[in-house]
């Protein structure tokens, strides 16, 4: 024996590319296990079975490379393919990973600050506007961000700029274009609050930008549990109504929270619609549009929402529009049901019952409301209904097929302070117990009123006042979540059409399914 393994070294020390082929297979070996590793998605039991099959596969080659006959040529051929193979798998492995780390445990705010004059104006710097009057709004409760611009301007110009105190954003708009003064200094966050006024309805391209200022702050996560696959948690899922930078302030176009039990298996979405009139965390008891809150920040979006519901969010996730669908893409579609025939107003046609759809396509559906009759209570539902769709495609096998491109494609358009270990866990567990989830949808009403608002006190505006009775339901229904209690989507849709106020510990009654009368769309003012 001890002849036999003389031998066959001597022929792999005379077999100089069999050398080279088995140095780089062992490189890629290495690094293929590392990467594995690095994902922490995977049992020890499991990671030690893929690092044996490598260690076994290098063993075989070393023998075949070390052969006498002419099997030699076949180990070469075949320690090729697998360099190749664990290539192609470190690069997909290190992609993902990088992907991950990028986007989660992010605590990033962004905020642009921006020197707004008319697009009339032929000044083309600071300089050329520095003598006159600077329009500026600092509301209760927001960021110190336009006293830090201002500083920034002045040191720019070598003095101190003239500035005019507003109290919203569309009372500094109206003065600008009255030229009341000669430019306005404002969190771009802004623009889409002056442009639901319909006299400044094209702010943005009758202005122009002379310069902007970035600022980022770094944000607390307090609320974090210790093991996601153990214990219940809620996560607050946040659109924004804009393309671009992710992590930037921004008005909250979706209001979504998630309510998620590991152990029962059952998630509840809650949407709570954009024009809620509620107080937020920064308005001092004055009552604003919830969308609003996310002027101030997401800690602020997060806390009104606590405070309406009296519970805790423990994470958040952030999505822009054009990240939106990227992700719907690189999972290969999904498929979402409708409740109604309709076209959107951005051309995608889509049938009652279930409707494959592309990235383009699912973003159309869930920012429809002008085709419902309940305008934005519908978007919320179909909201709802895309996100199951989502988390349909994600919970399915398929996912380990294109998980590399799924990653790549939420790096810049999504952001989660969840961190990667607790996202790492969570895959796991799914892999291991291929368990299916029970998505549950309640969504909350109210009746619509014009009424001033905390963020616009000049200008009266559609809010949608609170229906109590549903709100103390929903947060009965969270808390059953959070408590471990079953329940089905049956069951759910009867409390929050209840005019009865439940609690946490009121057992719920069984229903059987029953058909709904269906209610066609129907067109609805576009304001």
């Amino acid at each position: 024996m001890r002849e036999y393994f003389g031998n066959m070294l001597s022929r792999l020390k005379e077999r100089k590319l069999g050398m080279v082929f088995l140095t780089l297979q062992l490189i890629a070996s290495v690094a293929i296990v590392i990467l594995v590793e690095r994902l922490h998605m995977l049992k020890p039991v499991f990671l030690g079975a893929i690092i044996g099959g490598v260690a076994v596969l290098f063993l075989l080659m070393v023998i075949g490379n070390g052969a006498k006959s002419k099997f030699h040529i076949c180990a070469k051929v075949i320690s090729a393919l697998l360099i190749i193979v664990y290539g192609f798998g470190a690069y997909y492995l290190y992609v993902a990973r990088d992907a991950a780390g990028k986007v989660t445990d992010v605590n990033i705010q962004t905020e642009k600050v921006s020197i707004y004059v008319l697009k009339t104006n032929e000044a083309e710097t600071i300089n050329d506007v520095v003598d006159g009057t600077f329009a500026v709004f600092n509301v209760s409760g927001s960021s110190n961000k336009i006293d830090e611009t201002i500083a920034s301007v002045n040191a720019h110009v070598n003095k101190e700029i003239a500035t005019k105190e507003f109290s919203d954003a569309v009372s500094a708009a109206k003065a600008l274009y009255e030229k009341e003064v000669d430019a306005i200094i404002m969190d771009e966050s802004y623009v889409q609050m002056i442009e639901d006024n319909k006299t400044y309805k094209d702010f943005e391209t009758e202005t122009k930008v002379l310069e902007s200022y970035e600022h980022k702050t770094t944000l607390q996560n307090l609320n974090a549990v210790s093991d996601v696959t153990e214990k219940p948690f809620s996560v607050f899922i946040s659109g924004i109504d804009t393309f671009g930078d992710v992590n930037k302030k921004s008005r909250s176009d979706v209001n979504m929270t998630a309510t998620i039990n590991p152990k029962t298996k059952q998630i509840l979405l809650t949407s709570t619609p954009r024009d809620y009139y509620v107080e937020t965390t920064v308005s001092n008891g004055q009552k604003d549009k919830l969308t609003h809150a996310g002027l101030y920040g997401i800690e602020c979006s997060i806390g009104t929402l606590e405070k309406l519901y009296n519970m805790q969010i423990n994470y958040n996730v952030r999505v822009n529009f054009s990240g939106f669908e990227d992700i719907v893409d690189a999972l290969g579609g999904i498929t979402v049901h409708s409740d109604y025939d309709f076209t959107s107003d951005q051309g995608p046609a889509f049938v009652k019952g279930d409707n494959e759809m592309n990235g383009k396509q699912a973003l159309a559906f869930a920012r429809e409301r002008h085709a419902f009759a309940a305008g934005d209570i519908q978007r919320n539902k179909d909201q709802q209904y895309v996100m199951q769709g989502i988390i349909n495609k994600v919970c399915s096998p398929t996912i380990l097929t294109n998980f590399a491109s799924i990653l790549k494609s939420i790096e810049g358009n999504m952001s989660t302070n969840l961190k990667y270990d607790d996202i790492a866990a969570f895959v796991q567990m799914q892999i291991n117990d291929g368990a299916s989830w029970d998505v549950i949808m309640i969504g909350l009403d109210g009746e619509g009123k014009k009424l001033t608002t905390y963020s616009a006190p000049s200008q009266s505006a559609y809010v949608m006042l609170p229906n109590e009775t549903k709100v103390s339901n929903a947060t009965a229904l969270i808390n059953k979540v959070l408590n471990g209690e079953v329940f089905t989507q049956e069951q759910a849709k009867e409390v929050m059409k209840s005019s009865t106020v439940i609690d946490a510990t009121t057992p719920l009654a069984t229903t059987e399914p029953s058909a709904s009368p269906a209610t066609e769309p129907t067109a609805s003012p576009k304001n």
